[in-house]
C-alpha cells in the first residue's frame, strides 16, 4: 500500500511538474514586448491535430497514472482505494478521458455498493464524504457527471430510507445544498463550465 501511495504521489508530482514546465515554456517563448518591430504577417492556419503531441516525460507521467489506477485494486479499503483512483483519474482526464470515465464509473459503483451495505452512521458518513469528494473533483472535468453523482447519492439515500435500511433523514434541501456546493466548486475552477 505504501508503494502504491508512493507511486501515486510520484505520478501526481510529475503531472504537476509537467504542467508548470509547459507554462514556463510558453512564457519563455513569447517575444520580448519592449522591442518595437514591424508586425510579422501571420502564417496561414494549419489544422490542429486531434491529440496534442506530448513529451516523453509527460507520456511517462500519464502511464504512471494509468498504472496507479490499475494497481489500486489491491487496496482493500474501498474509500482509500477510491481516493487514489479518483485523483489519478482526474489528472489523467485530459490525456485519456475514456479511461478516466471507466475507472471513475467502476470506483463509484464500488462506493455505492459499499454504501448500501453499511450499518453504522460512521460508515455512511465516511463513504458519503468520499462520494461527494469525487463529485467535487470531477466537477472541473464534467459538470453533468458531477451533478449526476450527487443526484444518484440522494436517490440512493431516499430508497434506503424507504426500504428501512437506514434512519438517515433525506430531504430535497440536502440535494439542493450539495448541488450548490458543487456549483461553487465549478465556478471556482472554471466558470465557463456551469
Amino acid at each position: 500500500m505504501r508503494l502504491l501511495k508512493s507511486i501515486f504521489l510520484f505520478a501526481t508530482s510529475a503531472a504537476l511538474l509537467l504542467q508548470s514546465v509547459s507554462v514556463i515554456g510558453q512564457i519563455a517563448s513569447q517575444p520580448d514586448r519592449t522591442q518595437i518591430s514591424k508586425p510579422k504577417p501571420e502564417p496561414p492556419e494549419t489544422p490542429k491535430p486531434d491529440k496534442k503531441v506530448v513529451s516523453i516525460a509527460e507520456k511517462r507521467a500519464y502511464e504512471l497514472l494509468i498504472a496507479t489506477i490499475a494497481q489500486s485494486s489491491q487496496i482493500e479499503d474501498v474509500v482509500d482505494r477510491s481516493k487514489i483512483i479518483a485523483s489519478a483519474s482526474v489528472l489523467l482526464w485530459k490525456s485519456d478521458e475514456r479511461r478516466s470515465r471507466t475507472a471513475l464509473a467502476a470506483d463509484l459503483d464500488a462506493l455505492f455498493d459499499e454504501y448500501q451495505k453499511q450499518n453504522s452512521h460512521d460508515g455512511f458518513d465516511k463513504i458519503e464524504s468520499e462520494i461527494k469528494s469525487i463529485a467535487s473533483q470531477v466537477s472541473s472535468c464534467d459538470t453533468k457527471l458531477s451533478i449526476g453523482v450527487i443526484t444518484r447519492l440522494n436517490d440512493m439515500k431516499r430508497q434506503m430510507r424507504k426500504n428501512g435500511q437506514t434512519l438517515i433523514e433525506v430531504s430535497e434541501r440536502d440535494l439542493l445544498d450539495d448541488k450548490a456546493i458543487l456549483a461553487v466548486d465549478i465556478l471556482s475552477t472554471n466558470p465557463k463550465k456551469l
